[in-house]
């Protein structure tokens, strides 16, 4: 009877609440991630051009749009592009341990490897100089993080410098008393399988004397036992 319809309307009720507060609740949590996502864009670059990801404002031009991964890529680029014209800075990522440091021999044929992709391996007797021109680049290095025990042991046997047995020493007095600021290889000559010659030119700078000297050095490599050694300097000069 009449009580029945009354339980039936109070419970009709009821379901029509609570639909229509979880509803709100939804509706909330959309229009609350919507007012997040307009401020941000709204919110201008610590550069001054444009604002947000979103869009990008210029004089006179409107509205250009970029979308974030290209905006990412350009700010990397112009990153890169920074490091490469002051090759005296070391790039780090804040948060590391030497990964995105650039190998000081320059970073390889492509000049974008970091020291553990590209030197570190064969510091730590990992593998092998492919060919001349690496293991090159390899002892530079060696000299700018002072591997010395990677400098001794890529020389050829046959190094008049070792005849000395002071050779380590002496090796160790450079590193300590020169700052090694760049490389640059000139020239590769092959005078057969067995033997290659590396022409470079490395800039360094002394504690005391000259702020900055450049050395070109003609180097031998003598491929013996399956791997690259160095031989000797058969011509040096300084600028």
């Amino acid at each position: 009877g009449r009580k029945e319809k009354a339980r039936q309307r109070k419970a009709s009720t009821t379901t029509k609440m609570r639909v229509a507060t979880r509803w709100n609740r939804t509706n909330t949590r959309h229009v609350d991630a919507r007012k997040k996502r307009e401020s941000w864009k709204c919110r201008a670059r610590p550069d001054g051009g444009g604002r947000g990801f979103g869009e990008d404002r210029t004089k006179g031009e409107g509205k250009a749009s970029t979308s974030k991964k290209d905006t990412s890529r350009a700010r990397l680029q112009d990153v890169m592009d920074n490091r490469r014209e002051r090759p005296e800075e070391t790039l780090w990522l804040p948060d590391s341990h030497g990964w995105m440091e650039q190998c000081p021999c320059g970073g390889g044929e492509n000049r974008s490897a970091t020291y553990r992709q590209c030197c570190e391996p064969l510091h730590k007797f990992q593998t092998w100089a492919p060919n001349p021109l690496t293991l090159a680049r390899a002892r530079y290095s060696a000299y700018v993080k002072g591997c010395t025990d990677f400098l001794v042991k890529t020389n050829h046997p046959m190094n008049p410098d070792l005849k000395s047995g002071k050779y380590e020493k002496e090796v160790k007095a450079i590193c300590e008393q020169v700052k090694f600021t760049g490389f640059l290889p000139v020239g590769v000559d092959n005078a057969s399988d067995k033997e290659c010659f590396v022409t470079f030119i490395a800039t360094f700078e002394k504690f005391s004397g000259p702020p900055t000297v450049a050395m070109e050095e003609r180097s031998r490599y003598i491929f013996e036992d399956g791997r690259w050694w160095y031989r000797d300097a058969v011509e040096v000069n300084m600028r």
